[in-house]
């Protein structure tokens, strides 16, 4: 080999290397330690993650579990983040994730958990160990495995008998359906993205779909590009997380992340679309509100939910001002323990009816206008399974 070809071998290899190496920087280790209802346990498997963080490096820490789940009166991520932080674990790289009731939500919310930027925290290329004492770490590990370009590995160490009552069938979260994309709609079904209303009709929007739903029952669905074809051709758009209906039906306020899109309420027909910062649509917007989980009107109110915090703000022109702001439970009466202080998905108010509907996960709770729960608890929230989008549902998680 010449001098020249030696030299030019020599360029390319150090700088693939160099590729390799910035790559394999970019990918995070990851923990996820899966909760547990009983206080014992959930110790425990701290413990554990903790016993294994000493061992190694790791980039973030997911702890998932929700709040009084069995009936119990346990926040468990709440909870499993605060022993870590007093354990010493850094609290910038402990992420909670309080939805998930079962094990099967532990792997579908954890795998979409976000940071304060929007951005997913498990990333294809990331390595993740799942911690537990208990033997269903080896179903999340493996669907992550085999659906979410990681490399997942299960960290187990406890003594934990089988229940002669546990049915659980843990192979089958990993077997139940190949079809990862209908596994996570069919466990999450039918969490809601964003709702408004028109004509007496709630709209309900989940991924790319649009549902109907009267006060009587009747129900439809569409795909969002039909309903706003404006909207599906504005891909700016990554995901709704609130809209708002305005001016008598005439104008609906989108917003995503940190972003607010105006559009004209012309069912069927292209409209142009405005956008603007979210802070100039809501002026004194506290700093630590970088998006809005959901929004209603009322009384001539905006009414907006982000994380664990209500905000109320009064029209000025074309903008809001916010001239109060809380936690949710200490503005809501009765807010349910389970819904873990908030992180509401989506919102609602009925003139008719003179009622607020929130929705979480796969429920929904009813407000009066004082804000006041109405009945003991939230109910679930049903919406036919669209089987001509979806195909044939497989099973229910």
């Amino acid at each position: 080999m010449n001098k020249l070809a030696y030299t030019l071998f020599l360029f390319f290899a150090l700088s693939a290397g160099r590729l390799t190496y910035a790559q394999d920087q970019a990918h995070k280790k990851i923990m996820l330690i899966l909760g547990s209802a009983e206080i014992t346990s959930l110790q425990h498997r701290v413990a554990v993650g903790f016993q294994l963080y000493q061992s190694k490096p790791f980039d973030r820490v997911i702890v998932s579990g929700g709040c009084g789940a069995h009936g119990s009166s346990l926040c468990e991520a709440s909870e499993m983040k605060r022993l870590l932080i007093a354990k010493g674990v850094p609290e910038n790289i402990v992420f909670k994730e309080e939805r998930s009731k079962t094990t099967i939500q532990n792997y579908v919310y954890s795998r979409a958990l976000e940071d304060e930027d929007g951005q997913r925290i498990i990333q294809p290329g990331d390595t993740v160990y799942v911690v537990s004492d208990h033997w269903h770490a080896i179903s999340v590990a493996a669907r992550l495995n085999r659906y979410d370009q990681v490399k997942a590995f299960f960290h187990i160490e406890g003594n934990l008998q089988p229940r002669e009552a546990d049915k659980v069938d843990y192979a089958s979260i990993l077997y139940s359906d190949a079809d990862n994309e209908r596994f996570v709609r069919n466990a999450l079904w039918p969490t809601v993205d964003a709702t408004f209303r028109k004509d007496n009709t709630l709209y309900v929007l989940i991924d790319e779909l649009v549902f109907t739903k009267t006060r009587e029952g009747q129900e439809t669905v569409q795909p969002l590009k039909e309903l706003f074809p404006s909207v599906a051709t504005f891909r700016t758009l990554r995901k709704i997380d609130a809209v708002l209906n305005q001016d008598g039906d005439q104008t609906l306020w989108l917003t995503e992340r940190d972003s607010v899109f105006r559009l004209s309420l012309s069912f069927k027909r292209k409209t142009n679309i405005t956008s603007m910062p979210l802070k100039q649509w809501i002026k004194n917007l506290p700093a630590n509100w970088q998006k809005v989980d959901a929004l209603f009107m009322m009384n001539d109110s905006l009414y907006a939910f982000h994380d664990d915090e209500l905000l109320v703000a009064v029209p000025k022109g074309k903008f809001y001002v916010a001239v109060d702001s809380a936690k949710i439970k200490q503005k809501i009466t009765n807010f349910p323990f389970n819904w873990a202080g908030g992180y509401i998905d989506a919102a609602d108010f009925d003139p008719a009816t003179h009622t607020v509907t929130l929705f979480k996960a796969k429920e929904q709770l009813t407000l009066d206008e004082n804000l006041n729960v109405v009945g003991e608890r939230a109910k679930p929230f049903t919406l036919t399974w669209p089987t001509a989008y979806y195909g044939e549902r497989n099973g229910g998680n």
